[in-house]
């Protein structure tokens, strides 16, 4: 996601950026199959699972 602000990733309350990855096989043919999964992304590099 974007901030329209400032054009930049757009970051939580609490600095972290949200990711989501999707799998090769939702591009390809937009099912539902391949293994996918959300994170968030902090300032000092870890990460939690959502």
């Amino acid at each position: 996601m974007e901030d329209a602000d400032t054009g930049q990733p757009a970051r939580n309350a609490d600095g972290s950026y949200f990711v989501k990855a999707i799998s090769q096989s939702q591009l390809d043919n937009g099912s539902m199959t391949g293994t996918a999964q959300s994170v968030n992304v902090y300032p000092d590099g870890s990460m939690t699972n959502n």
